[in-house]
């Protein structure tokens, strides 16, 4: 778990200053202790496209010189139809206050020591 928080948080802010990254990562216990994962299963609903068989388009064509034939070509024509679902998903309830929190956390911190929210020198 904690290997998997690591990524995410140096993914989510490779453009943040390491001084930043490190008010951050301080941060990051504290928003879980705060704000523990909680699993809760969630049902949504989408819609997804479906293709349907709705007929053939038919072309002629005339092979031959003068005493030519017609020669048909059929091809299969489909639309797509859009067909609603449900679906059950698992989902971290206090993600998006946890996130919140360690955001508004290192700006503070950042703010406090360097005097803006973005811990950028001087």
């Amino acid at each position: 778990m904690r290997l998997l928080i690591l990524f995410l948080f140096f993914f989510l802010n490779s453009c943040a200053t390491k001084e930043y990254l490190e008010e951050t990562n301080k941060c990051l216990l504290e928003g879980y202790n705060k704000f523990p994962v909680v699993i809760e299963k969630v049902t949504k609903h989408e819609t997804r496209a479906q293709s349907v068989y709705i007929g053939e388009k038919c072309t002629n064509y005339y092979v031959g010189g003068r005493n030519g034939s017609v020669s048909t070509i059929c091809s299969p024509q489909y639309s797509s139809i859009y067909v609603p679902y449900t679906y059950v998903e698992d989902v971290d309830i206090n993600k998006k206050i946890r996130k919140s929190f360690v955001r508004s956390c290192a700006e503070n911190n950042c703010l406090e020591i360097y005097g803006n929210r973005r811990c950028k020198s001087k």
